[in-house]
């Protein structure tokens, strides 16, 4: 192996894979961002990360799969997908993170319904700005058309399990290909600087962000009818919908005001870790394949934790880490976790998880 490269349109995710495969193959690997025109990305200071805007990426797709040996793609979007098709000589391993496919009309997908609720269609000065910062607009369907192909062509394919076996059962995805099982996030570097010996407050987390997708509102609405004593409710609000967050903020003030307490400012990685670690329930109410830095966090600080998401879930449980259903929160008491329950996610997050678990999925997934 000579060169890894990794193209994304944002860096915040990609540069812990970076982190994780030069653990894999040192000095071997350099982050590709493609961005706009306008806004400019703000520039790492890393030496491995190269910046190009979405013009001169399509021009230079052939003249960079040709100087790399291996191209890691960080999602499946419209350039990466082109990059993709353009470029079937080279091995290449796509990454999907849940949005491509629940928000592809063409796929028969269960979270599609719920994107679809919150879909805005693009006005005139959206699709001007798309036009001059991405260059051609293209038709949604052309790119979920072209989505499809893709799949239909890759050989091996990141992703959640349960979302790749619905891929191959519904034959968006051949038999054969290969399903590689990687995480973003090591369980070492999302734990990085907290004390665990600090055990769990008795707050709950209600969610991840201010997406309307989140759900929060029908949490709060259950959570009304409980007697929830001097417990607050931690509402991340720091992104989102402008107008969800202002419901969520609104609902939460009006119905639980002792309790509610929305987060809208962004926070150090830290102090956002240590509020996580006064939450002994989590409660990740949304559908779609989001929040799950924050759950894995979660459960490693200790808390018990409730997953709407099926693939998340599905993957949890298939590891054997103890995790419900939202729904569960309302029929049980309300009870932190024991101490040796705790013991028993950590251990199995280290083991499918952990630096050297990741460090020895990429191996094997190159070695192919």
């Amino acid at each position: 192996m000579k060169k890894i490269i990794h193209i994304s349109n944002t860096l915040d995710f990609t540069i812990n894979a970076y982190r994780t495969y030069e653990k894999a193959y040192p000095g071997l690997n350099k982050i590709l961002i493609i961005h706009p025109f306008w806004p400019r990305p703000r520039k790492n200071t890393l030496e491995n990360v190269e910046y190009m805007n979405a013009h001169i990426f399509h021009l230079k797709l052939n003249e960079i799969a040709k100087k790399n040996d291996l191209v890691v793609l960080h999602s499946m979007n419209y350039w990466n997908t082109l990059f993709f098709l353009k470029n079937t000589n080279i091995k290449v391993i796509p990454i999907l993170f849940g949005f491509e496919v629940a928000m592809n009309k063409l796929i028969k997908s269960e979270f599609y319904q719920e994107y679809e609720k919150h879909i805005v269609r693009d006005s005139f000065v959206k699709r001007a700005y798309k036009f001059l910062n991405w260059g051609f607009y293209h038709s949604q369907k052309l790119i979920n058309l072209n989505f499809i192909k893709f799949l239909g062509q890759t050989k091996i394919l990141g992703t959640y399990e349960n979302e790749f076996d619905f891929l191959v059962k519904n034959k968006y995805v051949k038999k054969n290909t290969q399903f590689f099982n990687f995480q973003y996030f090591p369980v070492e570097q999302m734990i990085e600087g907290i004390d665990l010996s600090i055990e769990v407050g008795e707050n709950i987390l209600i969610g991840h962000s201010g997406d309307p997708t989140s759900n929060q509102i029908e949490t709060l609405k259950e959570l009304k009818a409980l007697d929830l004593g001097v417990r607050k409710l931690i509402t991340p609000l720091s992104y989102g919908s402008k107008s969800h967050i202002a419901k969520v903020k609104s609902y939460g003030e009006k119905n639980l005001p002792t309790n509610f307490k929305p987060i809208q400012d962004l926070m150090p990685l830290k102090e956002y870790n240590e509020l996580l670690q006064s939450c002994g329930y989590v409660i990740m109410n949304q559908k779609t394949t989001t929040g799950y830095g924050n759950i894995l966090t979660a459960l490693f600080l200790g808390s018990r934790v409730f997953v709407n998401c099926e693939s998340i879930y599905d993957d949890l449980k298939n590891w054997g880490v103890i995790v419900y259903k939202p729904e569960d929160f309302f029929s049980m008491k309300i009870e932190k976790l024991n101490s040796k329950e705790i013991e028993h996610n950590r251990n199995i997050l280290i083991e499918y998880i952990g630096e050297e678990a990741l460090k020895k999925k990429i191996k094997k997934i190159i070695a192919l």
